[in-house]
């Protein structure tokens, strides 16, 4: 680049450093070869010269699109000069281009102006626009998340807080009375009553016999407490009178008399805190050979019956859970239970029986209470399976998500409050 000085006025120099750097910018992006510029500072008015040595190329002046990167190099250089021209000559057998103006700044047509304030205030409603869309598509995202964080950790049932009473296998309320060599396997006991008869012929292992003492006083409260929790629990699906022949998830199931005659499956589809809570109004009566079947990683220390009156195992039954009954339990000869049989108020009756508290790695809290989706079961006859709301983890990713949610819908507010104040302020400038 060169130059030269005289005295003649400068006249916005600012604006010639900007047409210098647009010019050479253009050059250098579109052209090829040597290229040079000269300024003359000596003439009435400025003037500026661009050139190269190349194959030439043609001037395009005009305004892009708003949504444009670049493009307007030319148009600011033609607004702020009187004259722009180009022409080709050859020069030691090459050609050149020679943009040649003078620099002056001009003003610029009105409709110009205008056609930029246009696009400028296109461009900016087109921003405000996408700013609330995003931020409502924020807000909706951020809801569906929060929603299935809650549901999530609502349809994870916690397990019965048994309290004290989870070293029981057997414990009344008035009587415990057997027939025959019963084994009982964890403690024996009986409160506010102390009758404990036909021990032997049975016996206790890996437990001791309580009888109206303060340890089976303080298991029949937690009793009290464990059968109201299990009561207290929001039903995700009502089960016929006969659980027989049905496979059913985790889940809290509530019936009226409940019975079972043939299999009960229940499904914990691989999750081991799977949690299944069964809730008669009034009896429970299993019939003779039944069964309660286990898959899937289903755990017999996380099956709960509560039953409003009695519940009564019939000849060889073979039975799963703990009984949290309100009145009396009877097992028949031959029943076996995985579990623990526990009367409030009445008697436990047992008939050569095999009763073993299942061993539970840990021991679940004393009292808890969720709540999940209801839903509904088909009719008893055929196998059939109960699909309540997914039994999911109890992790911290429910919480988790829940979090994410609430933390997006804050986002996406904030978003939709910007794009309604920018679209204000808009409006106020017009």
């Amino acid at each position: 680049m060169r130059g030269r000085r005289c005295d003649a006025a400068l006249t916005r120099p600012h604006d010639c450093e900007l047409v210098v750097s647009e010019l050479i910018t253009n050059v250098d992006r579109y052209a090829s070869g040597p290229m040079w510029a000269s300024v003359d500072w000596c003439a009435t008015e400025p003037t500026i010269r661009v050139a190269h040595v190349g194959p030439g190329f043609d001037l395009q002046i005009q305004l892009p699109g708003v949504d444009s990167v670049g493009g307007r190099g030319l148009f600011i250089v033609d607004t702020l000069v009187t004259g722009l021209e180009s022409f080709r000559r050859f020069a030691g057998g090459s050609t050149a281009c020679w943009p040649q103006l003078t620099s002056r700044r001009t003003r610029v047509p009105s409709e110009v102006r205008a056609k930029i304030r246009r696009q400028k205030a296109e461009a900016g409603r087109m921003v405000t626009r996408h700013i609330g869309t995003v931020g409502r598509l924020v807000v909706a995202l951020g809801v569906v998340f929060a929603v299935i964080g809650s549901q999530s950790a609502a349809a994870q049932q916690a397990p019965v807080g048994l309290g004290t009473a989870r070293s029981f296998a057997v414990l009344a309320g008035t009587t415990v009375t057997n027939t025959g060599p019963s084994t009982i396997s964890g403690d024996l006991g009986v409160s506010p009553g102390s009758a404990v008869v036909g021990f032997p012929p049975g016996t206790v292992s890996n437990g001791v016999i309580h009888a109206a003492d303060a340890v089976a006083l303080q298991a029949q409260a937690d009793v009290t407490t464990a059968y109201n929790d299990a009561a207290g629990r929001a039903t995700t699906a009502t089960v016929t009178a006969d659980l027989g022949g049905q496979t059913l998830v985790a889940g809290v199931y509530t019936g009226g008399a409940l019975g079972l005659t043939g299999a009960l499956t229940l499904d914990a589809q691989g999750d081991p805190n799977a949690v299944f809570v069964f809730q008669a109004a009034s009896t429970l009566i299993t019939a003779s050979t039944s069964s309660v079947n286990l898959i899937n990683g289903a755990n017999p220390c996380n099956v709960y019956w509560q039953v409003g009156s009695s519940a009564t195992l019939k000849t060889n039954s073979v039975f799963v859970g703990t009984v949290l009954a309100l009145t009396s339990v009877a097992a028949n000869t031959g029943a076996t239970v995985q579990g623990r049989l526990l009367a409030r108020n009445g008697e436990v009756t047992l008939d050569n029986n095999v009763i073993t508290v299942p061993n539970c790695a840990s021991a679940p809290p004393a009292t808890t209470t969720t709540t999940a989706v209801p839903t509904t079961t088909t009719a008893s006859g055929a196998t059939t399976t109960v699909a309540p709301t997914p039994n999911l983890p109890e992790t911290g990713a429910t919480t988790g998500t829940a979090i994410a949610g609430l933390f997006a819908v804050g986002i996406g507010s904030a978003l939709v409050l910007l794009a309604a104040r920018r679209t204000t302020t808009a409006t106020h400038r017009r």
